[in-house]
């Protein structure tokens, strides 16, 4: 009837620990399925880092994720023309509104605070 939490991270953080001592791949598939499994159950694991990064709380006041696409292209183009002041305000007023900007051999990337 309750779901001792506490021990179910604990034994998914021992599940993750193996799978990343594991040389046996196939062995390594069913301690990552177990994992996903024992994720499902407490209501963990169910999205990309990715995706959770940039998800969206359903009461946030924040920019959707378009709306920071879109910043961030304008960010682009400001700085392919020079004006870094403009670029400059931009990565601010993304932050301001809890958004991060990485930038990196693979263009931009975000993720929010």
């Amino acid at each position: 009837d309750d779901l001792n939490t506490p021990q179910a991270i604990a034994s998914m953080h021992e599940l993750a620990n193996r799978i990343f001592h594991e040389e046996d791949i196939e062995k390594m598939d069913r301690l990552k399925a177990d994992l996903l499994a024992a994720g499902a159950i407490v209501g963990l694991l169910q999205q990309s880092p990715e995706a959770w990064f940039k998800g969206q709380p359903p009461d946030s006041a924040g920019p959707s994720n378009s709306e920071i696409d879109k910043q961030i292209a304008a960010r682009i183009a400001a700085r392919k023309s020079k004006d870094f002041t403009e670029a400059d305000r931009i990565r601010g007023a993304l932050a301001a509104q809890g958004v991060i900007l990485e930038d990196g051999p693979g263009g931009t990337t975000w993720r929010r605070q």
